[in-house]
């Protein structure tokens, strides 16, 4: 929320008002109406920096929300649509790892610690075991771009495995037409 849209926020007969100095900077009080009149209760700051405005306002707004005796009907309800998102996503995350396993948390450190990688693997085995004609053999943590064009470019033979369901429409109406024994 920009300082701009932050102007005047109403609580009932008390409110956190936003007012510009002659200085340039902004001052930051907490206003109580009362007959008519305006009864200014408590500075909160002021600041030219509009970071420390916003902070500044946000804090007006926790004042009178918790020395004002009056209830802001929106910061229950932002806080109840956090609570639900938060709520959400934590538990769609957790299934996701009941579903996947250990998987999601070892592919994380294959890929810290180059297992993902193969290009110095597939050269060192060339080299160590004098290998003319081999064929690499591999699980989908291996299956990326960079890996495939690597193979392909050193002219190596490869298998790698892949789940059917996330390959392209092409390729799973292929997989399926061939002939199965």
């Amino acid at each position: 929320m920009g300082v701009a849209s932050l102007k005047k926020v109403y609580f009932y007969f008390m409110f956190v008002h936003m007012k510009k100095n002659r200085s340039g900077s902004t001052s930051i009080v907490v206003i109580k109406k009362v007959s008519g009149r305006t009864k200014y209760i408590k500075t909160i700051g002021i600041s030219s920096d509009e970071r420390e405005v916003e902070r500044l306002f946000h804090l007006g707004q926790q004042y009178v929300h918790n020395f004002g005796g009056q209830m802001d009907m929106f910061v229950n309800y932002g806080e109840q649509v956090n609570e639900e998102y938060l709520a959400n996503y934590f538990m769609s995350n957790i299934e996701n790892v009941l579903l996947n396993g250990t998987q999601l948390i070892l592919n994380q450190i294959y890929k810290r610690i180059g297992f993902d990688q193969i290009d110095p693997i597939v050269e060192d085995f060339v080299q160590r075991f004098n290998l003319e004609d081999f064929v690499v053999v591999a699980d989908s943590g291996l299956m990326n771009k960079s890996n495939i064009s690597l193979l392909e470019s050193g002219g190596h033979k490869y298998i790698i495995g892949a789940r059917i369901k996330n390959e392209t429409h092409q390729v799973k109406q292929w997989i399926l037409s061939l002939e199965k024994q």
